[in-house]
């Protein structure tokens, strides 16, 4: 993008940030204490999560298991997913709904191994990430998540994961997203002020629900960006959501 571009883009931008009451909202995200990153860490969680795969996968009886084994099984469900997984641990919002697709206006080209699809920021898993395909560092990209809710369900709450979280170091190389304007079904709800951590950051959105046609569409565009150390590339880990509603 030019410079001439991103004036007109940021000028736009500023003319479009109101609100239907003409507020423009700035939202400040409440910081967990997860993840962490620390290399031995990750490398800690990620043998536990292994071994008690492995005592499933082998159907080792109960009564056959060390007392170090029958600790890992008794708290399956903190070891079970591994140390990169997001979801919640057990029934949440997302045993009545989740999002239907997850669109980009660009994506980073994919290598042999690796994917930059928009899908990778909704699989709960913090190894892969959205990284947006611009040559410069994708002010104006936007991701799409769309919803299809019935009338008691709605979204209260987004949780980002910024940058690119597969290791301490990936995430420092990359740029990640500074402002993310938001907007609710094609109108501007506000601004995300994410904070420089790839601990996760939750906004509180009220209560936002589907139109007529029980649709809900919200676009997170970038604005501003922190620097990577190495890479332009902006990427974005994980937008995971809560709400309220039949579960």
């Amino acid at each position: 993008m030019t410079t001439l571009k991103k004036i007109i883009f940021t000028i736009i931008t500023i003319m479009n940030c109101s609100t239907a009451d003409g507020q423009i909202l700035q939202l400040e995200p409440s910081i967990f204490n997860y993840p962490d990153l620390d290399a031995d860490t990750l490398s800690k969680y990620q043998a536990l999560s292994d071994e008690y795969n492995r005592i499933i996968d082998e159907k080792i009886p109960y009564e056959s298991l060390t007392e170090q084994q029958k600790t890992l099984f008794e708290n399956e469900l903190l070891h079970s997913e591994g140390p990169y997984f997001t979801g919640e641990l057990g029934c949440s919002w997302y045993c009545a709904t989740g999002p239907s697709s997850l669109t980009s206006t660009s994506q980073l080209e994919s290598t042999k191994t690796i994917n930059y699809k928009p899908e990778n920021a909704h699989d709960f898993d913090l190894r892969t990430s959205w990284v947006e395909g611009q040559e410069d560092y994708g002010i104006g990209e936007e991701i799409k998540i769309e919803f299809n809710l019935s009338s008691n369900l709605k979204v209260t709450h987004v949780n980002i994961f910024n940058g690119y979280s597969k290791s301490e170091k990936v995430w420092k190389e990359n740029s990640r997203v500074k402002v993310f304007s938001l907007y609710v079904n094609g109108n501007l709800f506000g601004y995300l002020n994410l904070e420089d951590t790839y601990k996760k950051q939750q906004f509180d959105l009220g209560s936002l629900g589907g139109d007529e046609n029980e649709k809900l569409v919200l676009t997170l565009r970038i604005i501003e960006v922190y620097k990577g150390d190495k890479y332009m590339d902006t990427a974005i880990s994980e937008i995971n959501f809560d709400g309220t509603g039949d579960h």
